[in-house]
């Protein structure tokens, strides 16, 4: 009798602690779940910036490897660089709008052209619509109802940050920091290993085919911009040659046929960067992204050729 009785009072227990754990935990996701909407997927500091100042004359829209746009800004107070990691082009339609709205003076838009911008990743991965939640709000991607507080990119810091946010440290930057060996300094065969390492996870491979949405946001984007008497400028950015070497035939193909047909439909200028620094390891952090003293020559580089190539003019500080 006994026996039954602890039994039924192990399992009425054990019920009352399920209950409640799984309570809790629902209490949590959702408290975590509208942090992360107020106060983590909210504008970005870029979309700020541009609210605040908004009189240029050409702007730059890309993903992490228009990170040299800082070192064209030392040049020309013109130019905004709304280019930032997971622009792609569902995200720089919708900057091209605010661009549009808040600069009557733009005339040059620099977009960039660079492989992963076209497949599956570039629609598809949900850090798209976290990071950029405030631009994408007013329309409809199919990713409306994902839960932001499961992102892979934000979850592993949401305790942490909404601790902060308690203690009133909002300001504090939180993230991993950039512990990259230096890219020079690799033997031939940890730069390969690398590359195929980014392919993966751009979700590369031969036979892939280009994301229908992501061509056509990239085509309305130019169309938009044209619409507004705004020149578009194609840049494909420097690449490392083990990138290079190891590009799918198929992608490479499909992508350079893509970018010859934007730019005979829309009479668009092409600058083709990508072997410019050919050997040159030593002006890279990693296989697609430049280090400082890659971006500085860049942004010369860059610079010097939308003088030489287009009317516009820059006013130097």
């Amino acid at each position: 009798m006994n026996f039954y009785i602890s039994t039924f009072n192990n399992k009425k227990f054990l019920s009352i602690a399920f209950i409640t754990t799984l309570f809790l935990i629902v209490i949590q996701f959702i408290a975590l779940e509208y942090y992360t909407r107020e106060k983590v997927a909210v504008m970005d500091g870029q979309t700020k910036s541009l609210i605040s100042k908004h009189n240029y004359k050409l702007a730059l829209l890309g993903t992490s490897h228009t990170g040299y746009g800082a070192e064209m800004n030392k040049i020309d107070n013109e130019m905004f660089d709304y280019g930032d990691a997971y622009t792609y082009p569902i995200v720089m339609y919708q900057k091209t709008k605010m661009l549009i709205e808040l600069n009557p003076k733009l005339k040059y838009l620099l977009i960039e052209a660079d492989y992963h911008q076209f497949y599956e990743f570039s629609y598809e991965t949900d850090t798209i619509y976290t990071e950029y939640a405030f631009l994408l709000k007013d329309i409809e991607t199919g990713n409306e109802n994902i839960f932001y507080s499961l992102n892979r990119e934000l979850a592993p810091t949401l305790h942490r940050r909404a601790i902060k946010t308690m203690l009133g440290f909002d300001n504090v930057v939180i993230g991993v920091q950039n512990k990259n060996p230096d890219w020079s300094k690799l033997t031939q065969f940890q730069r390969d290993k690398k590359v195929v390492s980014k392919y993966n996870f751009f979700k590369f491979f031969n036979n892939k085919k280009m994301n229908k949405y992501s061509v056509d946001y990239y085509q309305k984007t130019i169309e938009l911009a044209q619409k507004n008497n705004i020149e578009v400028i194609l840049i494909r950015h420097p690449l490392t040659n083990e990138y290079l070497n190891n590009m799918y035939p198929k992608m490479k193909t499909d992508v350079d046929r893509l970018i010859d047909k934007l730019s005979n439909k829309y009479n668009l200028k092409k600058f083709d960067y990508r072997y410019i620094f050919k050997d040159k390891q030593n002006l890279f952090a990693d296989q697609d992204h430049l280090n400082k003293n890659g971006r500085q020559k860049f942004a010369k580089i860059l610079t010097n050729d939308i003088i030489t190539k287009t009317k516009y003019h820059y006013k130097y500080k």
